[in-house]
């Protein structure tokens, strides 16, 4: 609370760091090593991964130590690159409540929060910073009943 930090690659086409370029399904925010990650909304833990160690850049999918949480209304949000997961699959969770601490596993270059909704696909998280949210940014990545996260 009353900590604001920067995002640093926000949704869309990025570098991949090998001259081409990566589609990014979510926001990063730059945040220090082991800062605390909140829920945004109430709701189910529907899946976590545990386990991954910095430079492990295949563990929990790419996205490290992460955390995906159903809300009401049927949309996910999904945490992922953690130090470490502090819920369990199952467990109801409020909105504030901290969930992880941020960290640097999976494919990670530096300490940060991917922050992802999907509803149905991924869509432009945006609207979650700003009220007035951003025109039509949706991709077709992935449908939560399916996607394999």
């Amino acid at each position: 609370p009353g900590t604001s930090y920067n995002i640093s690659s926000g949704m869309g086409w990025r570098p991949d760091g090998n001259g081409g370029q990566q589609w990014h399904e979510g926001i990063d925010i730059k945040v220090p090593k082991m800062t605390p990650v909140v829920a945004v909304e109430k709701g189910k833990v529907v899946a976590i991964s545990t386990g991954c160690q910095e430079n492990d850049q295949y563990c929990g999918g790419s996205y490290g130590n992460r955390v995906i949480i159903k809300h009401p209304n049927n949309y996910y949000t999904l945490v992922g690159h953690n130090t470490q997961v502090l819920v369990s699959q199952g467990e109801e969770v409020e909105a504030g409540q901290q969930i992880a601490l941020s960290g640097n596993t999976g494919y990670s270059t530096g300490p940060h929060i991917h922050f992802e909704i999907v509803e149905g696909t991924a869509t432009d998280q945006w609207g979650w910073h700003y009220p007035k949210g951003r025109e039509g940014f949706r991709s077709d990545r992935k449908d939560p009943q399916t996607f394999r996260w």
